[in-house]
């Protein structure tokens, strides 16, 4: 982890931004960036979850504290309440990194607090998640519709061999009482 931060001392100001810009692209286009994202922004999902399936995963956690860590040294000093406190959050996190290489369960709601805020004011991330969303939403409407619709196509249908019975008894009846009626002419 930390990746972003150990840079070159002998890189200008707009070499390590290039740096950092790299990094973070690298984050974003990482194949685990959109489970994490998922999984992240799953709010029905407990933080014990979270943690055992990406805080105690070195490769995920590791993308995240990068990407998270990445984006905060890009942005320039925003007076955004919000970013202040993310900032602020973020520094403790880089604080107990910086000491113990590591960070632990105490921290994971932090980590997804921060990781949450960095997400959504990254423009391509945001986009990608709000598709995600609508996709999702939009899945579930149609789903929702196909059953409502294979529900009312079952009632039809249903309503349909129900007439095709009383049809099929009434003609029994009838042919039965034709028959009935020509035995007792004969």
């Amino acid at each position: 982890m930390a990746t972003f931060r150990k840079q070159k001392s002998d890189l200008t100001a707009s070499d390590k931004k290039a740096w950092l810009e790299n990094g973070i692209d690298e984050c974003k286009a990482s194949e685990l960036m959109p489970f994490v994202i998922q999984q992240i922004f799953d709010f029905e999902a407990e933080e014990s979850i979270l943690e055992r399936e990406i805080f105690s995963i070195p490769e995920k956690m590791a993308l995240v504290f990068n990407y998270m860590d990445s984006f905060f040294q890009i942005q320039p000093k925003i007076t955004e309440e919000s970013f202040k406190k993310a900032a602020k959050m973020m520094d403790k996190l880089r604080r107990y990194y910086d000491k113990k290489a590591c960070l632990n369960s105490i921290h994971t709601e932090s980590i997804i607090d921060v990781f949450r805020f960095c997400v959504r004011k990254d423009q391509l991330l945001s986009r990608n998640l709000e598709r995600r969303v609508t996709i999702h939403e939009t899945d579930e409407t149609k789903s929702e519709t196909a059953q409502e619709t294979s529900r009312t196509n079952l009632q039809h249908s249903d309503m349909e061999v129900e007439a095709q019975s009383k049809m099929d008894l009434l003609l029994n009846k009838k042919l039965l009482t034709h028959c009935k009626v020509m035995a007792n002419n004969s």
